[in-house]
């Protein structure tokens, strides 16, 4: 079926839709994958139509992520065009992935959410933390697991393709020859510090600098903030001592996370069922994996001697699956595994995604759970966390409402709160030594019209899952323009800097002429004041020199005949490097470790994949049949 997919794939489309379909940015930026039923729609792809209430769902939270990343000018016509060709894209995907029958199973989906950090309570996943950030977000468990599905199907679409792609012996030789590439080069460096040192500045020509640009001799406009942030950790001193019966019935609810699970060790002969076998075929690999069953059963071979019989066997897989908790696997495989009686038990074969499983029972490792009073001290301090982050959600919502209700002062949201707001020092559009207020979405705000200028309370900013803070402007101060004597000293260190590093590249063109003109390297750099490396023939990723010159060498063209090839670099420190590449000697297999080859071949094929998902979503779009109503939005 991949195969399928790679020849319908041809052409390219824009990154920045591609980066928005990633699983994270489903996370926060899409919300229902299924037709809402809002008329009127916005866009309608072979027959389905996709609701207004989506396309304005989408477009509040891109509006969000816009503005907590700083960005405050927007081309509303170009957001608006950007997130219908966006839904629509999502909606072609969905029914591809739908009529080539690729889905995420419960596991795929356990897993994810189990992984994501702003789910988890201390080192475990825990339920009601997760339900809570959803209930924030706006979506229900089941909604966002429906859309989590549709993401997850789309993702193993990119990674078949990716799996899928091949790099020609052709190709693969010349990355090797490119990526493991040798070049033989000396740097003769002129440092900028000393002739900047030397140089000097007269009063005539600080006046002239300083009259010519006042608007850049400023003190910057400055605030300090009254600030109010609320998070659980703000709200822990106010919960009470639980009760016993509290703490019982925590302990219950938690006695997978107190104690140690059961754990099961098996073994497995898979048969591998094809995507989209026909009946015959599912049958077949069933009575396959009934007679490696009844082999084993019967005597007539052990599992261990079976496995190894069955080695290399095309549709046949046979392994050690480790320890294994209640959850891990697929529904199907985890109820047959732990309907298990004893070790050395063989299961019936297990219809899964994959095919069909004949499981062994290996080992039972029973689980544990502590005593009550052994963990009592940890459930408080749970119990007292959960309290809080449930007072937390409840308090940024009412902070929302007393925020916009009383927009001139903190002080209304704080008395009812409990909390306390305090007064930031001073701090410039460029940022603040508070990391908090340093974030660019607290800067943002602070900096907005209705903050600075309107004297309002700001929005809430959600700087994680479990923390917010609102600012006003408590004083602020006007950019003012310097004297030339505040100015004096800025000027002089700019007109210093100007003329060091004029006379800087004068000199780098004068020692790269004089080694074009035969003068050897070190000779050159003697007489220029230069210092000099020669490290030796050199691969891009060498920690002999720093990054920037590696990067720099290995653009120089490599030399024509037996005359070096020259070229000069500005630093980012502002010194002048003359690099003067010798050789350039191609890359060998013997150059690269196996791993590594495997490794470089793997990415090459991967980018590749990439490319073939962008060729498809173009594929997809030409032959659809859509109506894109952005325009009348």
């Amino acid at each position: 079926m991949l195969q399928t997919i790679r020849d319908r794939a041809s052409g390219w489309f824009a990154y920045l839709v591609f980066g928005m379909l990633l699983i994270p940015f489903a996370l926060w930026g899409i919300n229902y994958y299924t037709h809402d039923g809002t008329a009127p729609f916005v866009a309608r792809v072979n027959g389905e139509e996709i609701g207004l209430a989506r396309y304005q769902q989408t477009l509040q939270n891109q509006r969000e992520r816009l503005r907590q990343g700083g960005v405050q000018d927007v081309d509303e016509n170009r957001l608006k065009h950007m997130i219908v060709g966006q839904l629509i894209d999502e909606r072609l995907l969905e029914q591809f992935t739908r009529a080539e029958h690729m889905r995420a199973g419960n596991v795929q989906v356990s897993a994810w959410v189990q992984s994501v950090e702003a789910f988890r309570a201390g080192d475990r996943f825990d339920p009601e933390t997760y339900q809570a950030v959803l209930r924030r977000q706006g979506y229900t468990v089941t909604d966002f697991e429906n859309m989590l599905r549709t993401s997850l199907a789309t993702d193993q679409l990119r990674q078949g393709l990716a799996a899928t792609a091949l790099l020609s012996t052709t190709d693969r030789s010349r990355l090797i020859e490119l990526v493991a590439q040798k070049r033989d080069f000396e740097v003769l460096t002129l440092a900028l510090a000393p002739v900047s040192a030397r140089q000097s500045v007269d009063d005539a020509a600080i006046e002239a600098r300083f009259r010519a640009q006042p608007q850049a001799y400023v003190f910057p406009e400055q605030l300090r903030l009254e600030v109010l942030d609320l998070s659980p950790d703000l709200l822990l001193s106010r919960v009470g001592t639980p009760q016993d019966a509290d703490l019982r019935g925590l302990y219950t609810q938690q006695q997978a996370s107190l104690g140690r699970p059961e754990t099961r060790t098996a073994s497995h002969i898979l048969v591998r069922v094809p995507d989209g076998a026909s009946p015959a075929q599912v049958e077949q690999a069933h009575q396959q994996a009934l007679g490696y069953r009844e082999t084993v059963v019967s005597g007539k071979e052990s599992f261990e001697a079976l496995g190894k019989s069955l080695a290399g066997t095309a549709n046949v897989e046979v392994g050690d699956l480790g320890a294994l908790e209640r959850g891990v696997m697929d529904p199907a495989f985890d109820q047959a595994l732990f309907g298990l009686g004893k070790v050395g038990d063989l299961s019936e074969p297990v219809r899964t995604d994959f095919g069909f499983h004949v499981i062994r029972l290996d080992a039972v490792t029973p689980g544990s759970v502590p005593p009550f009073e052994e963990v009592r001290a940890q459930l408080v301090q749970l119990w007292q966390r959960q309290q809080a982050e449930s007072a937390f959600f409840d308090a940024a919502d009412r902070l929302s409402t007393l925020v916009f209700e009383n927009p001139d002062n903190l002080s209304t949201a704080a008395r009812e709160l409990g909390l306390q707001t305090r007064t930031s020092d001073w701090l410039t559009r460029s940022g603040s030594d508070d990391p908090l207020l340093n974030d660019a979405r607290v800067l943002a705000a602070a900096f907005s019209d209705e903050v600075l200028k309107d004297g309002r309370n700001s929005e809430p900013v959600q700087l994680d899952a479990q923390h917010v803070i609102v600012v006003r402007v408590a004083e602020h101060r006007d950019a003012k323009p310097k004297t030339l004597a505040e100015a004096r000293e800025q000027i002089v260190a700019e007109l210093k800097d100007s003329q060091a590093r004029a006379e800087l590249a004068k000199a780098a063109e004068q020692l790269m002429q004089a080694v074009r003109d035969g003068t050897a390297p070190e000779a050159a750099a003697q007489a220029a004041g230069a210092t000099r490396q020669a490290p030796g023939p050199l691969t891009r990723n060498a920690a002999v020199l720093t990054p920037e010159l590696l990067r720099a060498a290995f653009r120089v063209p490599p030399p024509a005949g037996s005359q070096p090839a020259l070229s000069v670099l500005e630093l980012a420190s502002g010194d002048r490097a003359v690099i003067v590449l010798k050789s350039v000697q191609p890359g060998t297999e013997a150059d690269v470790a196996e791993a590594d080859r495997q490794a470089l071949t793997q990415r090459a094929a991967l980018q590749s994949g990439e490319r073939d998902f962008r060729g498809l979503l173009d594929a997809l779009r030409a032959a659809a049949k859509i109506e894109n109503r952005a325009d009348t939005l």
